[in-house]
């Protein structure tokens, strides 16, 4: 079974916010690490936070 494109879209999304919130927090820490620099790092909004 193939996997259905808004399923590939969401996977991506994870991966990305997923990379991009371990390298801020490698960078600035945990408690300095908010959802809006991971938002704005990884170019999605908020909500898909």
């Amino acid at each position: 079974m193939t996997e259905a494109p808004a399923q590939g879209r969401g996977a991506r999304s994870r991966d990305a916010i997923l990379d991009t919130a371990g390298e801020l927090m490698a960078r600035h820490g945990y408690a300095a690490t908010s959802i809006s620099m991971i938002s704005a790092a990884c170019g999605l909004p908020v909500s898909s936070l």
